[in-house]
């Protein structure tokens, strides 16, 4: 599919989510800027609706501050 191809995700899970065929793609996304490049050609070519779930790596979490815990 051309549109995994341009995106480049990390991972790329299908499922459905309350009775709804969905697509699941880990992305890394260095800066919110970035969203419509992920989010654009799903909404043109699927009609898409995207969400874009924050998540956090191990070493993510460890460079945090133990008071933004």
């Amino acid at each position: 599919m051309a549109i995994l191809e341009d995106l480049n995700p990390e991972s790329v899970y299908f499922t459905e989510r309350g009775g709804t065929r969905c697509a699941i793609l880990v992305v890394d996304i260095g800066d919110v800027s970035e969203i419509p490049r992920y989010a654009k050609p799903l909404f043109l070519t699927f009609n898409a609706n995207c969400q874009f779930p924050i998540a956090m790596s191990p070493k993510d979490l460890a460079r945090s501050s133990p008071d933004g815990l």
